[in-house]
């Protein structure tokens, strides 16, 4: 049983038992109807938090946990056999074989974002490319939005590309990003109704922490 909360004066909280309080009202910022727990039974709840926290339907063994309804843990691999499910965390569906210095790292927070990938160039030649496939809806628009940062010691370049093609070239920096961030939107209709090779490149711009950081990446199409 859920417990009310409520402040009584400046500071305090004094939380009172479910079946001591008269009266309910229905806040209307709610997004969930009221005393929900007393409606479902356990193994609902449970359900319905698996519904909106996973990627698919909880009886498809494919379902993956959705980006950032969960804190990640943090961790580092040189370990290629470890990329995909530690790149998955955070850009679900994309993947990748090699990353550069120190790997792959998974980090709780970076410049104020929780949740964060990081990704390195192979060599100064060499990109570190994240890449997945899709097909976009024949009928509708599609794009990509990207969230991305530098490391607060460098820089790097961002490259997006569509079945070879280059859709996006930026550089990431402290000049290009608002505080350590910056949102990139790529439009990808121009693929609709076909096979699409996506990949993100974490490329070197002038070998100094080139390390790349992802916060997320969203295929929306309306």
């Amino acid at each position: 049983m859920i417990d009310g909360t409520i402040q009584v004066s400046v500071g305090k909280l004094e939380i009172f038992p479910r079946d001591e309080i008269d009266e309910f009202k229905l806040n209307e910022l709610s997004l969930m109807p009221e005393q929900l727990e007393k409606q479902l039974t356990p193994q609902e709840i449970i359900d319905l938090f698996a519904f909106i926290t996973l990627d698919k339907h909880p009886k498809d063994p494919s379902a993956k946990r959705l980006p950032g309804v969960s804190a990640v843990s943090p961790r580092n691999s040189l370990n290629p056999a470890d990329f995909a499910v530690m790149v998955g965390e955070i850009l679900p569906g994309f993947t990748t074989s090699e990353s550069g210095e120190l790997g792959i790292g998974l980090l709780a927070e970076h410049l104020g974002r929780d949740n964060v990938l990081r990704t390195h160039p192979v060599s100064r030649d060499k990109p570190c490319v994240l890449s997945m496939t899709l097909t976009p809806p024949a009928d509708k628009k599609t794009k990509l939005i990207l969230d991305v940062a530098h490391d607060a010691r460098g820089d790097w370049r961002l490259v997006v590309r569509g079945n070879g093609q280059r859709m996006a070239d930026e550089m990431i920096s402290k000049e290009t990003c608002s505080k350590g961030w910056r949102t990139l939107t790529v439009d990808l209709t121009k693929f609709a109704g076909q096979e699409l090779k996506l990949d993100l490149v974490n490329q070197a711009n002038d070998w100094s922490n080139e390390f790349g950081y992802w916060g997320g990446a969203r295929i929306v199409s309306e």
